[in-house]
């Protein structure tokens, strides 16, 4: 694979001081239309890259150009962006980073993987006495590649410089390396000011003059972000604010919900699914919303099963599990396991009527007036039929039968 330069388009980096510095990585093909579609980081803001590409070719030096396209391999586009304000401390720095990725996500950036290296994160990071202005001496420790280390390496950083400095101690200007199993630093080499670096326009790289009018064309083009996103959802779907903002969370989470609302027609149903057994299986399974890999019809046909009264809500979501895990087919997985609900009243009564003969204390309890006791025999009854009754079918007939 060949790393391929753009740093001749002005606005993909930035160098403004800062806590934070991200960089984002997109791998695409580089034949006739030479990463089109990609984005870019442009005044502060996410924006379209396309045009801004386009135009960079045509004054770019021909040998970068000739050289791109006689690629015949993926390159590897590397984004910088320069957070301009000073952070205060890991929670702000985690909101930020979470915030930018999510941007960079619905913009179609990148999928911005940290344990893959697609988005990683340089820390500097200076500490300062309280009711001072001026900041310390900062470090910098590269190439974070998770939330959760980028948390610790920030408190494990400042302590160690307050501690120096309490023990009367300088704090070197130098590179760090975080040893996340260590929750510890060490210094990789020393940190130059800016007038050390030395400097100067490169004479083969003439410059880009970007005009306000297409930076505005290019922020009018761009598609739905999560906020729009979760707005639509109340007005469309009638969903809660707290809902429409958990299934908008991941763009591919939210691309997965509304493939699925089409096929079910029953936004509601569709996110009580996605919140309440999607988010809770990638928890348990450790796993981010964007390896979701289910058919949205699968979860669809299986939402109309369960309102059918197909298959009872206890043997759904056990059919979800394995819709989840596999993307099988519900209809058959549910037929070829016995899992459908029997609509057998006859075989329905003779169980209850059995229940009830073999437990007459409850029955006598229930009678006394403690009706919670008819969740156990409801419990009995679904036991004895394996699960595949009907919970509210059950519960009648016991109410009846009492």
């Amino acid at each position: 694979m060949k790393l391929l330069s753009i740093e001749y388009i002005p606005g993909v980096e930035f160098e403004a001081l800062g806590i934070v510095k991200g960089t984002v990585v997109q791998t695409k093909n580089v034949g006739k239309d030479f990463m089109a579609g990609m984005k870019t980081l442009v005044g502060g803001e996410i924006t379209g890259y396309t045009e801004m590409l386009n135009e960079a070719r045509q004054i770019a030096t021909k040998r970068m150009v000739d050289e791109a396209k006689e690629m015949n391999a993926d390159a590897v586009i590397g984004v910088k962006y320069g957070c301009p304000q000073v952070m205060s401390g890991a929670e702000e720095v985690i909101a930020y980073l979470e915030k930018l990725r999510m941007i960079c996500q619905y913009l179609g950036v990148s999928d911005c993987k940290l344990q893959e290296g697609s988005m990683r994160a340089d820390v500097n990071l200076s500490v300062r006495e309280v009711g001072t202005e001026t900041f310390g001496t900062r470090t910098e420790m590269k190439n974070l590649n998770s939330f959760k280390a980028i948390a610790r390496a920030i408190e494990g950083e400042r302590e160690r410089q307050i501690e120096l400095i309490e023990e009367g101690k300088a704090v070197q200007q130098e590179t760090r390396r975080w040893d996340d199993n260590k929750e510890y630093s060490y210094a990789m080499r020393s940190k130059e000011d800016a007038k050390d670096y030395r400097y100067f326009p490169d004479p083969d790289l003439p410059p880009v003059f970007i005009s306000d009018e297409w930076i505005k064309r290019i922020k009018d083009s761009q598609p739905e972000l999560q906020e729009a996103k979760s707005a639509r959802y109340e007005k469309e779907y009638g969903l809660s604010a707290y809902d429409a903002s958990l299934l908008t969370q991941s763009k591919h989470l939210a691309d997965l919900f509304e493939e699925t609302v089409k096929e079910s027609q029953n936004p509601k149903k569709t996110a009580n699914w996605f919140i309440g057994e999607t988010l809770r299986l990638l928890k348990d399974r450790a796993m981010e919303a964007e390896e979701l890999h289910f058919t949205p019809k699968h979860l669809a046909d299986l939402i109309l099963m369960a309102e059918k009264g197909e298959v009872n809500n206890q043997n759904a979501k056990k059919v979800f599990e394995k819709i989840f895990d596999e993307d099988v087919e519900p209809k058959a997985y549910v037929e070829a396991n016995g899992l459908k609900t029997v609509e057998d009243t006859g075989m329905l009564e003779s169980v209850v009527d059995k229940v009830l003969a073999d437990n007459p204390k409850t029955v006598e309890e229930y009678h006394s007036g403690k009706t919670k006791v008819l969740g156990f025999l409801v419990g009995q009854v679904m036991k004895q039929m394996k699960g595949k009754a009907n919970p509210a079918s059950v519960n009648k007939m016991l109410m009846e039968k009492l």
